[in-house]
């Protein structure tokens, strides 16, 4: 595959006749679905939480070829009210899978977390320099020509919700100081985990404007807006 880059089951299959490892999943889906939904499904049963998926991945369905079973490791059932993905075995192969469809996309289980990674290629945008930038750069600004704190922490609660980490976007100094500051505070609550939280404290708000102004400045080169 060359690409670039609804869970609402009426039917489920009988236990697995061969039990499942922790690391398997066995669930059916409707299809069509989209790549989100899947892998939402896949992260739910291992209690898992999903880090960095691709924006796109929500609208993106899964390819028509798998209605028919053709691609491997993945099976697709007729039941009389449509058709039903069946999503059986180990739930990181099946991720790897999903991520395989896609030249630019990575996945690796951290911790409690499966954590995606969108690289640039030939001078395209990452997922999250797309989101960023966007967002920044359609936010509303004052009579002065600025944007409101009130809109950073709108875009912040947006990369939040999309699974970003400053720690893995902020780069530079700001990322070093942040990564010391969580790793002295890890215990009392004073972490900045989130990028709304970043903002929030003064040592790292410049840090969170500044790659937010780099993601617009990406934005409107990829887009060619003047």
């Amino acid at each position: 595959m060359t690409n670039v880059a609804r869970s609402n089951s009426k039917w489920t299959p009988g236990p697995h006749p061969f039990g499942l490892s922790a690391d398997d999943v066995d669930f059916t889906i409707e299809f069509p679905c989209t790549y989100s939904e899947v892998i939402q499904k896949i992260a739910e049963q291992l209690k898992l939480r999903t880090e960095g998926l691709p924006e796109d991945w929500k609208q993106r369905p899964l390819p028509d070829g798998m209605k028919f079973n053709a691609l491997p490791g993945w099976i697709c059932s007729h039941a009389p009210d449509g058709y039903y993905l069946i999503v059986r075995g180990s739930a990181f192969e099946k991720v790897k899978s999903l991520c395989g469809h896609f030249k630019n996309v990575e996945c690796k289980r951290v911790g409690k977390a499966f954590r995606f990674r969108v690289m640039e290629m030939g001078g395209g945008l990452s997922a999250f320099d797309e989101l960023a930038g966007r967002l920044t750069y359609d936010a509303p600004r004052g009579s002065n020509n600025r944007i409101p704190e009130t809109e950073y922490c709108v875009i912040a609660a947006e990369l939040d919700k999309a699974g970003y980490k400053p720690i893995d976007y902020l780069g530079g100094k700001s990322s070093e100081a942040l990564a010391l500051w969580n790793q002295t505070h890890s215990k009392d609550g004073k972490a900045r985990q989130t990028f709304l939280s970043a903002y929030h404290d003064r040592r790292f708000r410049a840090g969170v404007r500044r790659r937010l102004s780099r993601a617009k400045g990406e934005y409107k080169k990829a887009h060619r807006i003047a």
